[in-house]
């Protein structure tokens, strides 16, 4: 509703995140204008580590994945994981994210989705400059302003700020969303959920015109 923002806080490298993109973008498309959507970057493994991933490391995340897999049906490119030398860091993802959403604030959660996409689908490398590049291309954003707003420091500054304001909401997990009236913070869901359990949560909200459907539904 009007005055109300839906905050979304997730991270583009977590696979439950991946495995709930269907329904944050079926839930937007349905209900455009019952809430102002937000999106606050969590920072899952933000530099964290400089280690490639081991095996016992692999095995794990392996196992999450056929987890997101099996509850979602969002699919995975297992091979990925075959590499060597990947360094499971999040805060590159999660700073172009916020790149693409100060060059156009309208594409926040579309870029993420499809960054989401290259990586868990198509196995390309969520750390490195080439694959946000080809992603900002889809949205025919201009690369050397993407490159030029990515290595900025008032970048890397709103990415650190994202990453405070997960911490201070209380959000230990992603996907989690929450909805904020004033200076009042309601959690909604944390973890994965479907677009029905989604809408349900959100009933007491979705009332009057902010619950009409978009017309196309």
């Amino acid at each position: 509703m009007p005055g109300t923002d839906f905050v979304y806080v997730a991270d583009p490298m977590c696979s439950w995140c991946w495995g709930f993109a269907p329904v944050m973008k079926a839930f937007r498309e349905r209900y455009p204008n019952a809430f102002e959507y937000r999106l606050v970057l969590g920072g899952l493994r933000a530099g964290r580590s400089a280690t490639p991933l081991d095996d016992q490391m692999k095995s794990y995340i392996a196992h999450h994945w056929r987890e997101v897999e099996r509850r979602t049906t969002q699919p995975f490119d297992h091979a990925f994981l075959e590499r060597d030398d990947f360094v499971y860091d999040t805060g590159p993802a999660c700073r172009a994210v916020v790149t693409a959403r100060r060059l156009r604030r309208e594409l926040a959660f579309d870029y993420m989705h499809r960054l989401q996409e290259a990586f868990y689908a198509h196995a390309s490398d969520p750390t490195e400059i080439e694959t946000f590049l080809h992603v900002a291309d889809t949205f025919d954003l201009s690369r050397d302003a993407f490159a030029s707003e990515y290595q900025s420091h008032e970048t890397e500054e709103e990415t650190l700020a994202d990453f405070r304001s997960a911490l201070e909401m209380g959000t230990r997990g992603f996907p989690s969303t929450l909805l904020r009236e004033g200076a009042r913070l309601t959690t909604v869901s944390r973890g994965w959920l479907s677009l029905e359990d989604l809408k349900r949560a959100l009933t007491p909200w979705l009332d009057g015109n902010a619950s009409r459907p978009h017309p196309r539904d």
